[in-house]
């Protein structure tokens, strides 16, 4: 069962380690460039009123406002501290400042952090027919010897002096 796991592990390592230095050539994971683009694609229902050089007041066509402050990460609807990449909200007011908004997503979701989170390698081991003999005893197995008895156990009724 372990060595199924471990070949296992160091297959999906490979793997993952391999994906990402053959396809991924921007600055950000794949899925999070595609959550980062459906965001940019929403941005078109808000206009930024600038505060000053970092807050913005963001209003929606809906009726609804929301407070972003581009220099400490925050934005009032917190789906940017939570998760970790920039909201609707964020992303308009980051077009107000005119840059760009991979700049302000998390360290954590960049082709170059997935990259040093793959980057090691479980070492191979050779079967176990090749290993030395141990000089100590050898765990003992549990008893499985004695059955247990099918349905409820039967309680024992203490008799008084003079019951039979």
């Amino acid at each position: 069962m372990l060595e199924w796991i471990r070949e296992y592990l160091v297959k999906r390592l490979v793997k993952n380690r391999d994906k990402a230095e053959a396809n991924w050539k921007g600055k950000l994971c794949p899925r999070i460039s595609k959550i980062l683009e459906r965001n940019l694609e929403q941005v078109v229902d808000y206009v930024p009123i600038k505060s000053n050089s970092w807050s913005y007041q963001i209003r929606c066509f809906n009726g609804g406002q929301y407070t972003v402050d581009l220099n400490q990460r925050r934005c009032s609807c917190r789906a940017w501290q939570l998760c970790g990449i920039p909201c609707t909200h964020v992303i308009c007011a980051i077009l107000g400042e005119q840059l760009e908004p991979e700049d302000f997503v998390h360290d954590s979701y960049t082709v170059a952090m997935y990259k040093e989170s793959y980057k090691f390698s479980i070492n191979v081991i050779s079967y176990n027919t090749l290993w030395g003999q141990s000089l100590f005893i050898p765990p003992l197995l549990p008893d499985f010897g004695t059955k247990r008895v099918k349905g409820r156990v039967s309680k024992k009724i203490r008799l008084e002096d003079g019951e039979k």
